[in-house]
């Protein structure tokens, strides 16, 4: 009894850096040196895990308010699981369930996240891309959704990363490079991630994973100075997008390096010999291609790179970085990370069935009018959007291939495409009459 009450009393009175071992059941701060290995030897600090897990799961049930939470949620996971906690007590530090979103479902996520950060797991910032995004995890420290706070997009206010730093400064000099990718991540990139989930739910497809716009709070979160000294922390609002368990980028997943960007044709060309396109085609299939290229080009994503879509453990795509999507104009520039899947060898086999069904489901629902309704697009955006729709519309009941779809990107190109199919359509009516 007395080695649990002492065991008890060093825990919750434990200091901020403060490491321990545990010899025959009593805990034994570390010395300077231990503290080195633990942080530099892995199997070292494995073995010391184990032996710290169980003795700190037997004491944290008699942790019974906030002030004794305070001082141990600093613990990972792996040494502290949150579930020991009693039930009772864990109900008191549960927020209720608030409707932020539509969906029940996230909005029990939302509800777990809340109780995850109030026992000490912290956001975990992403060094991929270029914006402000943070992992959201439950108790067990299991990843739930990935956040996007909008003043942390690439050329916002509040932006984070250095290199968007750099970007915001080069865009401010030189406003006319790329603006139609500039007004996409300012500030607005969260609600084209929602437009883009909701256009994939429509069509009873999964391939943009779900996601909602939310708000949160936490101190691991980009504040500026101003924000961090008016004592209470704003509440961010963002994007919320479910992680995709069991996955990896195309990048990695199809072997093919993120520089294609940079020489696409090169890359095509390399992707066209047979061994290449054997095990393209073998690792994913004609349909699922067919069903992202289809969801890319109606939401219109100007920044489609292999490292921003991931294959899962079941073989889906899944379309995810969205928020460069939903243009409010046809862009002028030759981007060459705008549909670059059309460098697979899938793209050169015309559209099938699988696409001609998306785009049968497409014309029963006014898509653009009801991200319109709800705010996530302006009358703009709303018109490319349906531009968009019409141009992908005909690809694919004609018989196009995605290449061919792939290489309407500039303004100039829609408007030839809508000419095109304007005069096509005239001819057809006259041969009707």
């Amino acid at each position: 009894m007395n080695k649990i009450n002492n065991n008890s009393e060093i825990l919750v009175n434990r200091k901020q850096g403060q490491l321990f071992d545990v010899k025959d059941g009593e805990f034994v701060t570390m010395s300077t040196f231990q503290k080195m290995r633990y942080m530099v030897q892995k199997s070292y600090r494995q073995a010391v895990q184990q032996r710290l897990k169980p003795v700190v799961s037997g004491l944290v049930g008699r942790v019974t308010d906030e002030t004794q939470l305070q001082s141990i949620k600093r613990l990972p996971v792996s040494i502290f699981d949150r579930r020991a906690l009693s039930a009772n007590f864990l109900k008191t530090l549960t927020t209720p369930l608030t409707k932020q979103t539509d969906s029940p479902a996230m909005n029990e996520m939302i509800q777990k996240i809340q109780l995850a950060f109030r026992l000490g797991i912290r956001p975990q910032g992403t060094d991929e891309g270029c914006s402000g995004s943070y992992f959201l995890k439950d108790i067990d420290g299991k990843k739930l959704a990935i956040f996007k706070p909008s003043d942390e997009e690439v050329l916002a206010s509040n932006t984070s990363k250095f290199s968007s730093k750099m970007k915001r400064i080069f865009y401010r000099i030189f406003p006319h490079f790329s603006p139609t990718a500039v007004r996409c991540m300012s500030g607005e990139g969260y609600k084209a991630e929602e437009a883009s989930s909701r256009i994939s739910e429509g069509l009873d497809l999964p391939t943009v994973p779900f996601t909602r716009i939310t708000r949160f709070t936490h101190p691991d979160f980009y504040y500026s100075t101003e924000d961090r000294t008016s004592g209470t922390l704003p509440e961010k609002e963002g994007s919320l997008q479910t992680f995709i368990q069991e996955s990896q980028t195309a990048e990695v997943s199809l072997s093919i390096s993120n520089n294609s960007r940079f020489r696409p044709r090169l890359y095509q060309w390399l992707l066209s010999l047979p061994p290449w396109t054997n095990f393209l085609k073998a690792r994913v299939s004609q349909e699922e291609f067919e069903r992202f290229v289809v969801i890319d080009f109606i939401i219109g994503n100007l920044d489609r790179h292999f490292a921003n879509w991931m294959i899962n453990n079941k073989d889906e795509i899944k379309a995810i970085d969205n928020g460069y999507a939903m243009p409010h104009k046809h862009t002028e520039s030759r981007r060459t990370n705008q549909h670059l899947w059309k460098i697979l060898p899938h793209a050169e086999i015309p559209f099938g069935e699988t696409a001609k069904k998306i785009i049968a489901q497409l014309r029963k629902q006014n898509s653009a009018q009801d991200l319109a309704d709800r705010g996530l697009i302006t009358d703009s955006q709303k018109k490319c959007l349906e531009d968009r729709i019409r141009v992908v519309s005909y690809y694919v009941e004609s018989g196009e291939t995605p290449r061919e779809l792939g290489e309407v990107k500039q303004a100039r190109d829609f408007e030839n495409a809508i000419k095109k199919i304007a005069k096509e359509q005239l001819t057809t009516a006259a041969s009707a009459a």
